[in-house]
């Protein structure tokens, strides 16, 4: 199965994800268990033949300030995280 594909896929099940640099990361909301988290992901993506590798980022809760005369909202600020592939997990 080739990235974007994994891609597409992933979001339909409701995954914030980012393609950026040829690297699948999926976002984790602040506060989720990580490792919990990267297990559902591995089944997740083994039960649809990616087998490539992937990254995990978690989102950093930041204090959002409110401007009167603004409407722009702000980006989320992402935490680098780890980058793993199946191998990583004896899966190959």
């Amino acid at each position: 199965m080739e990235k974007t594909e994994a891609v597409g896929r992933l979001k339909k099940a409701g995954y914030q994800v980012q393609f950026d640099s040829s690297i699948v990361s999926v976002l984790l909301p602040a506060g989720v268990n990580t490792n919990q988290e990267i297990r559902k992901l591995r089944q997740f993506l083994r039960g649809i033949g990616y087998e490539a590798s992937f990254g995990v980022r978690q989102i950093k809760e930041s204090s959002i300030q409110e401007e009167e005369d603004s409407t722009e909202a702000l980006e989320p600020q992402v935490e680098v995280g780890e980058q793993f592939s199946l191998e990583d997990f004896g899966i190959s």
